[in-house]
């Protein structure tokens, strides 16, 4: 159920791209789901649906931030011309 969601979610391009480009929401979406997670009524179905929806986030998260790496050591000379002009 939870990969049906994320698949949906991916999907619809407009309601993803709002989400997956405010990394808040990311990040309070997973402290819901890590809290979700903790209570005593989960049975192993329900800690299956969010422990899938946090490894996702955690998935997006370093895919997002090593992009931002790879996209920012991409041209050094830009990086060198931003240093010497600083």
């Amino acid at each position: 159920m939870a990969v049906r969601g994320i698949v949906s979610l991916k999907d619809n391009k407009k309601k993803s791209s709002e989400l997956f480009n405010d990394t808040e929401k990311m990040v309070r979406l997973r402290k819901l789901l890590s809290k979700q997670l903790e209570s005593i009524w989960n049975d192993d179905f329900g800690r299956g649906f969010y422990e899938t929806w946090i490894k996702f986030i955690n998935f997006w998260r370093r895919n997002n931030l090593s992009g931002a790496k790879k996209r920012e050591n991409k041209n050094p000379s830009k990086q060198e011309k931003r240093d010497e002009t600083s």
